[in-house]
């Protein structure tokens, strides 16, 4: 059974987590500005994979207007960041 979807505030606007598979090309997607607007990402994806595809999806609700080749470099760049800090160490120490 499929996990209820969760609601996020990004950049003051509603948006629905979903975990769907959203096509069989894609791994994630977001719904372009509007008042049901979702992400939909693929929950089976590894944890490195996901953590790049949720800060990529992300980005697209908070900066909708930016280009898919500025949003990519910028979410591979923070996930390994996240995954370097966190996600592999598994531990977080200030």
């Amino acid at each position: 059974m499929a996990r209820p979807p969760k609601t996020y505030r990004l950049r003051g606007q509603r948006i629905r987590y979903i975990r769907e598979r959203p096509s069989p090309v894609a791994d994630g997607e977001c719904d372009p500005p509007g008042p049901h607007r979702a992400i939909r990402i693929d929950p089976t994806l590894p944890v490195e994979r996901l953590v790049v595809v949720l800060i990529h999806e992300g980005l697209h609700a908070c900066l909708w207007d930016q280009g898919e080749d500025a949003v990519t470099e910028t979410a591979e760049s923070l996930g390994a960041l996240v995954l370097g800090e966190v996600v592999v160490t598994k531990r977080y120490e200030p």
